[in-house]
């Protein structure tokens, strides 16, 4: 859920968003700030909160990263990672490093059984809004006008500007779009496990999933999501007896992103491209 923003952002404006994990976690604060200081009701809560996702977006687009645009993406790039370090400051700040939880959504009982594996209702919720997620923005970019043109603009926003498209408006849209499905992401994330501080660190794993799928490819992200989650949850049950200290899921989306990159650099999904000289 989290490697959407990455792949949004990237399709559309060739920038590698730093900051994602970041803003993944403000949206869970500032979900439980509205939903629980300022008492509003649950629902209430997670629209504003993706609303507000979408207009922090719109201003980081607007006013950090349109003054870039033209430039070398790697300026770009060291401007998404002072966004993430200036959110970790407002987020040490301002609710500090306690662990919070939020009201729940969905019931933590369990909905059904698969051998020894359960899966409670709250999972199920996610990881259906998941998939719905993906499925709508996978079609999005592949049949509609808008789509198609964002992902021109990534390809070349000089051929793309001049043949009519909007290239500001139409980044702008895609930070807004990350920047929401971001918080959604948060929100989600608060049902399962809670909110803290050190849960930041979640986005560089996010990274590493991006890469593994295909930086072009939403399928591909969604089946390395599944494939890290798997794989994380047999090293919880086999490897990590075997070791005296330590947690082999801690690491296994690091190694797997490079044992996939030494054989396709471009990720398991990612468009292969080929330059001639």
């Amino acid at each position: 859920m989290i490697g959407v923003g990455f792949i949004l952002i990237r399709k559309t404006s060739g920038v590698f968003n730093l900051a994602q994990g970041q803003i993944v976690i403000f949206g869970a604060y500032l979900f439980y700030t509205v939903v629980v200081t300022l008492g509003m009701g649950l629902w209430t809560g997670v629209a504003l909160s993706i609303c507000i996702g979408a207009v922090i977006g719109v201003l980081i687009e607007r006013f950090l990263m349109r003054p870039l645009y033209g430039h070398d993406l790697g300026a770009a790039i060291l401007v998404t990672l002072m966004v993430a370090l200036l959110v970790e400051a407002v987020l040490s700040m301002g609710w500090g490093t306690a662990f919070l939880v939020a009201p729940r959504m969905f019931p933590k009982e369990v909905a059904f059984s698969v051998g020894a594996a359960t899966i409670s209702y709250d999972q199920l919720a996610v990881v259906l809004v998941t998939i719905g997620i993906f499925i709508v923005i996978d079609l999005f970019f592949a049949r509609f006008r808008l789509g198609m043109a964002m992902m021109a603009v990534s390809e070349d926003p000089v051929v793309a500007q001049g043949l009519g498209v909007k290239v500001s408006r139409l980044v702008g849209i895609s930070w807004a779009l990350a920047c929401a499905l971001g918080f959604l992401g948060g929100i989600l994330i608060t049902n399962i496990s809670g909110i803290s501080y050190t849960m930041v660190e979640i986005g560089i794993k996010a990274i590493a999933v991006a890469i593994i799928g295909g930086f072009e490819s939403f399928r591909g992200l969604l089946f390395a999501g599944i494939l890290i989650g798997i794989g994380e949850s047999l090293a919880v049950a086999y490897a990590d007896p075997l070791l005296s200290g330590g947690s082999v899921r801690e690491i296994l989306a690091y190694v797997i992103m490079v044992v996939i990159l030494l054989y396709k650099p471009y990720g398991l999904f990612g468009w292969v491209r080929i330059e001639r000289v």
